[in-house]
């Protein structure tokens, strides 16, 4: 479900050359990962510039050792979250 406007945001994640020790790696094969509720962004990778993950606003990808890692299922590039 996209915004009233009927526009996402997009956020284009920062690629890292790979996963720092101890981060969440989220790897979806074969399409991005989505929300099952209200979706109003677009997380896009910062090397190929797919849709990684459409998610709520105010949702978080992050733990005790920092931003999650979202694997592009396009190009295989690490990207991390904001």
């Amino acid at each position: 479900m996209a915004p009233r406007n009927g526009h996402r945001k997009r956020i284009a994640l920062q690629p890292v050359s790979k996963p720092p020790e101890g981060r969440a790696v989220l790897d979806i094969q074969g399409g991005p990962y989505v929300h099952a509720g209200v979706r109003d962004v677009d997380f896009v990778c910062g090397k190929c510039g797919k849709v990684v993950a459409s998610v709520p606003d105010k949702i978080r990808f992050a733990s005790d050792s920092g931003p999650a890692i979202f694997v592009c299922y396009a190009c295989g590039a690490y990207n991390e979250a904001p």
